[in-house]
């Protein structure tokens, strides 16, 4: 009995207690993502709840008047008692018919009809949900009427009372006897039946009572609720084709007999959800596709409620018609009003209900993904972004999230968790969203953002599931941006929480390589040996292999690493990192002073199928050797070799401009010039080619010269000469015109006439746009334009290089550029983001040295001095920056000291600029004004007018503007120039 129905006055209660889906809205998460749970269990039909069982039992339309006319009934006051006690009962006022029943045994009424009273009170208390005191109520009828008329009725409704008391075992039994006696009661008992044996796990033998049942026919409303039973217990048995036909079979023709749609829509989730948990996908979804809106529930339900209130009418005529029918018709139509009542129920509880359409949409969704139908997941997941229920839309977000990036778009997977992370900041998802925008944002190489999010992750949920490989994916990307004491950390936190888990093998190698990157060559060699030890057939065994020769090689213990080369080959020889191994073996034979052993091995690893990187180190390593002994020949035919065999490979134009070289010094310089004008023409047009200026500039030096054998050099055209080498530029493009203004400008250089060089390409530089030129043509134009302070053309310059050749290795010149016209315009921050980036992101090579002192210059700038001194003495002690790069550390140096308060300290670095460095006039005018101007602060003006005069005796220097400075301090005519008198 449902105890928020209303009053019934069927003694045993509604047909049905109203079902709600909204149990799937509340309990349900999307299985979409892995980093999410699957959907739970619902009770789905028949649920394990007592209110479920007894909302599946059929009414039994129990009433007193049923024993007939010839029942003899008490006489006197207890007949008037029993009048008004049965009048109460029958308008449902339970508790008076209960009390005037009880008066009637206290008067001590006896006779036939007392039969009715005890049936009656029992009845009465059962409708009162007092299921004990009906239960002994039935007991006491049954013992004293072991033959009554009520009987049936009375074990029916005692059998009910057991099980709603939780005395399932005396239940079972006295359905299971009622079964067996058959009569009118036996489809409900096996119903009933069916119920306790699924509520007591019994699965088997529930299905067993059920099949039975169902077995004779879908004809009446007890047989339709069994097949609802029946499904949802062969689902839980794992028999869910059944299942799936049951439901299909309710769904067709048979729907009408259902009392509760809601029910058939539980039943379908439950069935739906088992295929999904068992990964039949496919037949998930044609469960889930019984599932109706609540309207069409509502729909349903308003028919069903027309249809037993037609019958009743039906029933109030036939009773007029036939007044022998009266109590047969009467007893129906109470059934009838019990019907339509929990048909009301039932629309109520779908009307009040959440929207069960967004659970089936996220389930739908899971099935297709799974299926593979990455599209139908998407739209579906898209579709829910706008659902009026919140918790539906951050599942929706986050799944989808997951989808992208499992499907690999990056970018939309970004994209979607940032919008779940800013709409639901609290969501139960956040973890989760972190993790992958973490992994996702490290695949797509944001190192940056992808630390920060994995940063937030592991701070802000410590116990979440993720955290453990998030330490491990914060490490990678750690390690990717060269951070590996960061990264030595998270591998060591990843492990600690999971020393056997799935990347352990990983991180413990990965911790040994990080410390031969930091150069920390033991712990690095001893790591590599117990991973090799450990794990001997690892994925990671040919590399551990090839670094422990390789630490052997950093100790300078060549005769081993040949060993270990030699070793590794003989179990690797397939392995890609051949090459590796070729040219370590090499740098170890190339340190023994062996050689021609050396070059062997080299052109080997040129040839190998390794990394672009390793391929031209080795081929330019061989190249070195050949250079040495003069073996141009050879050189060139190694080259050509090396173009024959990689015509793609990214060094192939390196390898002509070296052929060319190898012919032009062996004494054929036409055969060069003829061998760079046949393969110019397949580069010359593609602005990825960074080393195509470098072939033209060799063209251009080559040109320069007459040719051998040449009658008279007096009328001999160089540029007439290059013309004819170079490509038609007849509707070539932009760059290839580029192109041919640059090969001008270098034979000028080569012709030592600057201002040609100049005008050629101050013609690229005006001309032409940005987005037409290559890297090379970019960046030497940067720098033009930067000479000239042209700055707004020359971050247009900058800024292209930096957009459309982020992997070039002429990137710095962008970097530095930039720096520099910040630094020149006080933005400091600027210039030392600039120039850090420079020397940690890109690794500068090219400007190296400009960006290192631009660094220093710019921390100083920003008055960091402790770390600009740094910055600037590291500058001023490299000898291969020696010249005009040192002058300028050293005064800085000195300003270093100004800014420190340190005079004298200062004055010694200024003066070591115009002792050392007279050469760069700059600095030196420079530096004299600044030791002149502290020796003023130190009160010795005599010594800063000697500085201010020395500054004025170099004719060089006369006209800088700090001459003029000078002769200001020393009163002079600001128009002098000269030597001072």
């Amino acid at each position: 009995r449902n105890s928020n129905s209303a009053r019934c006055p069927c003694p045993i209660g509604p047909a049905t207690a109203p079902f709600s889906p909204s149990f799937f809205l509340v309990n349900c998460r999307p299985p979409s993502s892995k980093s999410l749970e699957r959907p739970r269990r619902s009770c789905g039909v028949g649920g394990r709840t007592l209110s479920l069982l007894f909302g599946l039992c059929i009414p039994l339309c129990l009433s007193p008047r049923n024993y007939g006319q010839s029942t003899a009934l008490p006489s006197g006051q207890p007949a008037e008692v029993y009048t008004k006690a049965m009048a109460a009962f029958a308008s449902g006022d339970f508790p008076a018919a209960l009390s005037g029943l009880r008066e009637m045994l206290k008067l001590g009424a006896d006779g036939a009809g007392m039969e009715s009273v005890y049936f009656s009170i029992a009845a009465a208390e059962f409708n009162l949900g007092n299921m004990p005191q009906a239960a002994s109520a039935f007991e006491r009828y049954l013992q004293r009427y072991p033959a009554g008329a009520k009987v049936s009725d009375a074990q029916q409704a005692l059998a009910q009372c057991y099980a709603a008391s939780g005395e399932r075992e005396k239940a079972a039994t006295m359905f299971t006897e009622i079964v067996k006696k058959g009569g009118p009661g036996k489809l409900s008992a096996q119903l009933s039946l069916g119920i306790i044996l699924r509520e007591a796990s019994k699965l088997e033998d529930a299905s067993k009572v059920l099949q039975a049942l169902v077995a004779e026919g879908l004809q009446s409303s007890e047989s339709v609720q069994a097949a609802l039973l029946l499904a949802s217990v062969e689902a839980e048995r794992g028999e869910r084709q059944r299942a799936l036909k049951i439901l299909e079979t309710l769904n067709g023709r048979l729907l009408a007999l259902v009392d509760n749609p809601l029910q058939l829509n539980a039943l379908a989730f439950d069935v739906g959800d088992t295929f999904l948990h068992a990964g039949e996908f496919r037949k998930a979804l044609t469960a889930y596709a019984f599932v109706r809106r609540t309207e069409d529930l509502t729909q349903l339900q308003q028919k069903r409620v027309q249809g037993l209130i037609r019958k009743m009418e039906v029933n109030i005529a036939a009773a007029k018609a036939d007044s022998s029918r009266v109590v047969e018709l009467s007893n129906a139509n109470l059934r009838l009003r019990a019907m339509v009542e929990s048909a009301k129920q039932t629309m109520e509880a779908a009307l009040s209900a959440k929207d069960n359409i967004p659970a089936l949409r996220v389930r739908q969704a899971s099935a297709y993904e799974s299926l593979g139908r990455v599209e139908e997941a998407v739209l579906i997941f898209e579709s829910l972004l706008t659902a009026a229920d919140l918790d539906i839309r951050q599942e929706a977000l986050l799944n989808l999230g997951s989808l992208h990036a499992r499907s690999g778009d990056t970018a939309a997977a970004i994209e979607t968790l940032q919008r779940y992370l800013a709409e639901f900041p609290k969501g139960r998802g956040v973890d989760s969203a972190l993790f992958l925008l973490g992994s996702q944002h490290l695949q797509s190489g944001a190192i940056a953002p992808a630390v920060a999010a994995l940063t937030q992750l592991l701070t802000g949920f410590p116990t979440s599931p993720t955290t453990e490989t998030g330490h491990f994916l914060l490490a990678n990307a750690h390690f990717s941006s060269s951070d590996f004491a960061a990264a030595i950390s998270h591998y060591q936190s990843y492990l600690k929480t999971s020393p056997k888990g799935e990347y352990s093998e990983e991180s413990n190698y990965r911790i040994s390589l990080a410390r031969f990157f930091l150069g920390e060559y033991e712990p690095a060699l001893q790591g590599f040996e117990t991973y090799a030890k450990t794990f001997p057939d690892g994925i990671f065994a040919p590399d551990a292999a090839y670094r422990i020769a390789a630490c052997h090689q950093a100790a300078r213990k060549s005769e081993e690493v040949l060993r270990l080369c030699t070793a590794w080959e003989a179990r690797f020889s397939d392995h890609p990192i051949l090459g590796d191994v070729l040219a370590l073996q090499g740098d170890a034979f190339n340190a023994l002073d062996r050689k021609d052993e050396a070059l062997i091995v080299y052109r080997r690893a040129s040839l190998s199928p390794s990394s672009d990187e390793v391929v031209q180190y080795a081929l330019f390593e061989a190249n070195k050797l050949l250079q040495a002994k003069g073996k141009w020949d050879i050189a060139a035919g190694m080259f050509r070799e090396f173009l024959a065999a990689k015509p793609a490979h990214p060094a192939g134009v390196q390898a002509i401009y070296w052929v060319a070289r190898a012919t032009a010094k062996s004494g054929k310089p036409e055969e060069a010039k003829a061998f760079l004008a046949e393969k110019i023409p397949g580069f010359i047009a593609d602005r990825n080619r960074d080393a195509v200026e470098q072939l033209l500039s060799q063209l251009a030096q080559l040109c320069a010269k007459p040719p051998q054998g040449a009658q008279s050099t007096s009328t001999y055209d160089p540029y007439a000469n290059l013309r004819t080498y170079l490509p038609k530029n007849e509707n070539s493009g932009a760059l290839v015109l580029a192109r041919h203004w640059f090969a001008e400008a270098e034979l000028a250089r080569y012709l030592r006439k600057p201002t040609e060089a100049t005008a050629s390409l101050d013609q690229i530089c005006e001309k032409l746009a940005p987005k037409e030129l290559g890297a090379a043509l970019l960046a030497q134009c940067g720098d033009r334009l930067l000479a000239a302070s042209k700055h707004q053309r020359a971050t247009e310059f900058y800024e292209e290089l930096r957009a459309s050749f982020p992997k070039s290795e002429l990137l710095d010149y962008a970097y530095n550029g930039l720096g520099q016209m910040a630094l020149q315009s006080g933005d400091g921050k600027a210039a030392l983001q600039f120039f850090s980036d420079a020397l940690d992101k890109i690794g500068a090579s090219s400007k190296l040295k400009e960006v290192t002192l631009g660094r220093g210059k710019a921390l100083l700038a920003l008055g960091q001095v402790d770390e600009a001194k740094v910055v600037l003495e590291q500058v001023a002690s490299t000898r291969e920056w020696r010249g005009e790069c040192t002058a300028e550390a050293v005064l800085a140096l000195g300003k270093v000291q100004l800014e420190r308060g340190d005079l004298p300290g200062a004055i010694q670095y200024f003066q070591r600029v115009f002792v050392a460095y007279q050469r760069y006039d700059r600095f030196v005018a420079e530096a004299y004004i600044q030791a002149a101007e502290c020796f003023e602060k130190l009160g010795e003006p005599e010594k800063a007018t000697a500085h201010y005069r020395e500054l004025l005796s170099r004719p060089r220097l006369a006209d800088l503007p700090e001459a003029a400075r000078a002769r200001n301090r020393l009163g002079l005519n600001t128009g002098t120039t000269g030597n001072t008198p």
